[in-house]
């Protein structure tokens, strides 16, 4: 079974099968998928052959199933075009390999992308004695929409620089992953800040989380360009059945060096998916 959660755009599928070698003439192989997928097509192969499936992003389940028959028999003999160790399929007297696909719904716990008031439902605040900014709603840069998180606001909506010496974090705070069995975490983000590799240990945006015992815990520390918005992605297996939890987007700058040009960190649509 191959399982994809909605919400992350078509995935595609590998099916594989292997026939024995007919005594004349070759073997034909349909595809046919069940579901929301529609009908396949026929392959002519002689051995192997692998079909590439792509799944829609539709909640649902499907069914690709792979028969095989002979073209010059009509019906398939004992050991001609049939997928090794497959049980016989209902057309052409042929074999068949079925393969169920499932696309999953999923409960969003969270899902923000700063086009509203801020902080709102976001705890911001300084973990050291610099509290000259602090993460904050701006409109320099977003993803989508015209707003998003910088990690260095000092009152203004529209600054593109950060400060030395910033411990800066955003908390999503009492977050229940009760009565799940996987979660994620998933945003976009712009950074440009200094680069220090391996470690980051001059500057760094990082992701922490708190868990429900009160320990935290680093999911992600990143530094240098993005070059654009790229998607990140955190498995939060780990935390799932636990409450109380604390997810927590942390900037934290040395005493030296900010990037010429429009630098520091903006987060946008930030999303907690369960199932």
């Amino acid at each position: 079974m191959y399982t994809r959660n909605d919400g992350e755009g078509s995935g595609t599928a590998h099916v594989g099968v292997t026939v024995l070698e007919p005594d004349g003439g070759f073997c034909n192989l349909r595809w046919q998928s069940h579901g929301y997928g529609g009908n396949g097509s026929t392959k002519t192969f002689t051995y192997t052959y692998t079909y590439t499936y792509t799944v829609p992003d539709v909640v649902g389940y499907y069914d690709i199933i792979a028969r095989a028959w002979s073209t010059q028999l009509g019906n398939p003999q004992s050991g001609e075009c049939q997928p090794d160790g497959l049980l016989a399929g209902p057309h052409n007297s042929g074999r068949q390999e079925d393969n169920m696909f499932q696309v999953q719904a999923s409960t969003t716990i969270f899902s923000e992308g700063f086009e509203g008031a801020f902080p709102g439902s976001w705890f911001v605040g300084n973990n050291n004695s610099n509290t000259v900014a602090k993460w904050e709603d701006n409109s320099a840069k977003a993803y989508t929409g015209s707003w998003s998180a910088s990690c260095a606001d000092n009152g203004s909506n529209s600054r593109t620089t950060y400060d030395n010496n910033l411990n800066t974090y955003m908390q999503r705070r009492n977050v229940s992953l009760a009565g799940y069995s996987s979660a994620t975490l998933r945003f976009k983000y712009w950074m440009n800040i200094e680069h220090h590799a391996p470690g980051c240990i001059y500057d760094s945006l990082q992701v922490n989380l708190r868990t429900q015992a009160g320990y935290w815990e680093g999911l992600m520390s990143i530094c240098g360009n993005s070059s654009g918005w790229p998607k990140k992605t955190l498995n939060l297996n780990a935390y799932t059945g636990q409450t109380g939890l604390i997810i927590s987007f942390d900037f934290v700058s040395d005493g030296s060096v900010v990037p010429s040009g429009a630098a520091g960190v903006w987060v946008d649509d930030v999303a907690l998916t369960a199932e």
